[in-house]
């Protein structure tokens, strides 16, 4: 009679199925303790790479007024650029102090057109944006620095992939090109954010910054406003515009995450506006983080509940 046998006779388990179990244990344990670091990295990665979404923070400084990002955006043909400057005007009015601390505000709109350079020609984003629009928003440099944008009225701002597609490289700066038969001087390369959600919402197309003109059309209207009191920024601003207000500062907190869970489950507005890049990155980052922080508590239960069978199994037998 063989060993397998003998050990049924007598009735003791086989070993290779109770080795067997221990073997799937330690497997499922690996695999929820990896899905759970893998949504604790992820759940940090995200907001850091959204670095346009922390200007408020960058503004502050080390001032002890504490600042908000907010926005609206517009469909086209809703405000002109002569309208939307006289909202700082108004933003200024509504402070409850004599003494006005400093704050920015920068607006603007996306069209498209043919840039020309020499021999070579890129279809761009044109992106027409006020004069402190490179001060709210910090984009990092390849080559240059937009410090003196709109001074002339003929200055350019372009991205790297506009930069390659017109000369081959970022080392572009004071360089003309041409744009609807008018001349725009090079004064800046930006770099573009990277991470997965950039990257998705600012894509590889040629992008090209231009100062807008008084009667052009406004799709995004951006300030940094000081915080007197928790919703003051965001509620100034939609005085001003009459306008739902969408606040960046703190967007990727995680009770500001559970609004936006929320909003999954209802029906999209009838006209939503076109937005931004940086504005289509933060909320596909906030879809990120939100389907990231549910992967975490589902692996958490299934990790918690599958120790606590291993353990008290273990305390039966």
């Amino acid at each position: 009679m063989s060993n397998s046998n003998v050990g049924a006779a007598i009735g003791c388990p086989p070993k290779e199925p109770a080795a067997g179990m221990r073997s799937i244990s330690i497997v499922v344990t690996l695999l929820l303790a990896g899905i759970l670091l893998w949504s604790i990295l992820s759940i940090r990665a995200i907001p850091s790479s959204q670095t346009l979404q922390y200007e408020a923070e960058r503004w502050k400084g080390p001032s002890e007024q504490t600042y908000s990002q907010v926005s609206v955006f517009w469909n086209e043909g809703e405000m002109d650029a002569g309208q939307a400057k006289t909202l700082a005007e108004e933003l200024q009015a509504s402070f409850p102090t004599e003494e006005i601390p400093p704050f920015v505000t920068a607006y603007g709109a996306k069209s498209s057109g043919l840039a020309v350079y020499a021999h070579r020609r890129a279809e761009a984003e044109l992106w027409s944006v006020s004069r402190d629009f490179f001060t709210l928003h910090a984009f990092s440099m390849a080559e240059g620095g937009p410090g003196t944008f709109a001074d002339t009225g003929s200055e350019a701002v372009l991205n790297e992939a506009a930069a390659f597609a017109l000369f081959g490289s970022s080392d572009c700066i004071g360089e003309d090109i041409q744009l609807g038969g008018l001349g725009w001087r090079v004064i800046a390369v930006i770099r573009e954010p990277d991470g997965a959600a950039n990257e998705a919402a600012f894509g590889i197309a040629p992008r090209i910054f231009l100062p807008i003109q008084d009667d052009a059309d406004v799709t995004f209207y951006e300030a940094i406003l000081p915080e007197y009191y928790d919703g003051y920024a965001a509620q100034s601003l939609q005085n001003a515009t009459g306008r739902t207000v969408t606040s960046s500062t703190g967007r990727f907190r995680l009770s500001r995450l559970w609004e936006q869970a929320k909003d999954f489950f209802r029906s999209p507005p009838e006209q939503t506006p076109s937005l931004p890049p940086w504005e289509q990155a933060a909320r596909l980052a906030e879809r990120k983080l939100c389907a990231r922080w549910c992967v975490l508590v589902i692996a958490s239960v299934l990790l918690i509940c599958h120790l606590s069978q291993l353990l008290f199994g273990k305390k039966r037998l």
